[in-house]
């Protein structure tokens, strides 16, 4: 396996037993440095604590199972790679880690010729990641939209992936990262259920006779009729120099924003408006709304010379 200038940082998570006695003297020859940990919760710590190249991790994990395992390192580091091993022979589990978007999965006994293979391609894609990361630092304009229906946003955490570009170039730090991605996902849950949705907050506190309060049952009724999960939402999200603009509009009534957005300088409308708007507030530098308040602008002025 080729050398690389930096030497590349392994998680390995498996069992105590002869395959792992093996693939560490595997890394070994190949002049890799790795951790070794042997249960799913310390693999997930380690993952979370040190920004690791690569994590090679069996399936059949005491404490937090493989599958687990990966998805809870996915969510965290979407660009995380993993290559997964397993002994099991079944199918329908192989498609199911391969959908959660590792790099590569092999079969126990491992061949370590095929292990060496994916180590190297994957790492190579790696570094060809992390070279497109860099010169993001320079990338002065930018532009995405998108379109979906309530239905098809519903469940889902809308990846903002230009944020990470930006965290990962160096461009922003991660206080900043996560107040604009909070910020966002909060805007954005507004426009799908108080915008297309029209679920009015207080029904939270109304519970039918089962317990189930009318907001949630709304929910699932309005999901269920053509005439609100339909309705579409467009995002538009455009880096441009050193401001990054996001504009979410959706289809519903509308709602007064003017009350809304002079709450931020009064404290007493800001407790009835509550998480909602400190989220927006310390997200972006700037937050308005046009067409009744059915579309929102968003923008964050990036530090200059960025």
């Amino acid at each position: 396996m080729d050398q690389a200038a930096t030497v590349a940082h392994i998680l390995l998570a498996g069992q105590e037993d002869e395959s792992r006695e093996d693939t560490e003297k595997f890394l070994v020859k190949a002049g890799l440095k790795f951790d070794f940990v042997s249960d799913g919760q310390r693999a997930l710590q380690a993952a979370d604590d040190i920004r690791y190249d690569l994590v090679i991790t069996d399936l059949a994990l005491p404490g937090l199972n493989g599958i687990d395992l990966l998805r809870a390192i996915k969510q965290r580091k979407p660009e995380q790679a993993i290559i997964v091993t397993s002994a099991s022979k079944n199918i329908d589990l192989a498609l199911e880690v391969l959908r959660e978007g590792v790099s590569d999965y092999l079969q126990k006994p491992l061949d370590f010729d095929s292990l060496a293979r994916s180590v190297e391609r994957t790492l190579s894609e790696v570094r060809l990641r992390e070279d497109r990361d860099r010169l993001f630092r320079y990338v002065r304009e930018q532009f995405t939209e998108y379109t979906c229906t309530s239905a098809e946003l519903v469940g889902q955490r809308f990846p903002l992936m230009i944020v990470e570009k930006l965290f990962r170039a160096g461009r922003i730090d991660l206080d900043t990262k996560l107040k604009i991605e909070l910020g966002f996902q909060e805007a954005l849950v507004n426009s799908l259920e108080h915008g297309n949705l029209e679920l009015k907050s207080e029904w939270k506190e109304q519970f039918n006779h089962e317990g189930i309060d009318r907001y949630t049952s709304t929910k699932r009724e309005r999901l269920q009729d053509p005439h609100f999960s339909q309705r579409l939402i467009r995002l538009r999200i455009q880096l441009a120099r050193n401001i990054l603009s996001i504009n979410i509009k959706d289809e519903g009534p509308g709602f007064l924003y003017k009350e809304y957005l002079s709450a931020r300088d009064n404290p007493a409308k800001l407790l009835c408006y509550g998480r909602g708007m400190a989220l927006l507030s310390n997200g972006f530098d700037e937050v308005s709304y046009q067409g009744r308040g059915t579309e929102i602008n968003m923008v964050k002025y990036l530090t200059a010379g960025c």
